[in-house]
């Protein structure tokens, strides 16, 4: 966890994986289909913090990307961003304790979800 100051602040990540999915179509067996692959997997990110006595923004703006060895027409590359806007220390003058937080997040991926 990183703790926001004063400023902007602006932190870059990866995340950068290895699978192996012995089902990638969600499918039953069925003669012929080789439903096994190793998949790779890379997730780049960029966060933007900024703190204030007013307010704290923490801005996440992303892309994960997959691989497919044997099935590469199941490659593809998606977004993802976030935002929370915490008004807390503005709200706390007016009404001790309140707090007031704004949050949104957005998922682009070719991936059917799954469990």
């Amino acid at each position: 966890m990183v703790q926001i100051r004063d400023g902007l602040q602006v932190i870059p990540a990866i995340a950068v994986g290895e699978r192996y999915d012995s089902n990638v179509f969600f499918r039953a067996k069925v003669p012929g289909l080789d439903r096994s692959d190793y998949v790779s997997r890379v997730a780049p990110l960029i966060r933007g913090l900024y703190g204030s006595s007013a307010m704290t923004v923490n801005a996440t703006v992303g892309a994960n990307a997959e691989y497919y060895a044997k099935h590469t027409n199941l490659n593809y590359v998606g977004t993802n961003a976030g935002l929370l806007l915490d008004l807390s220390p503005m709200s706390s003058r007016l009404w001790q304790g309140m707090t007031f937080q704004v949050r949104e997040s957005f998922l682009y991926t070719l991936n059917r979800p799954a469990f």
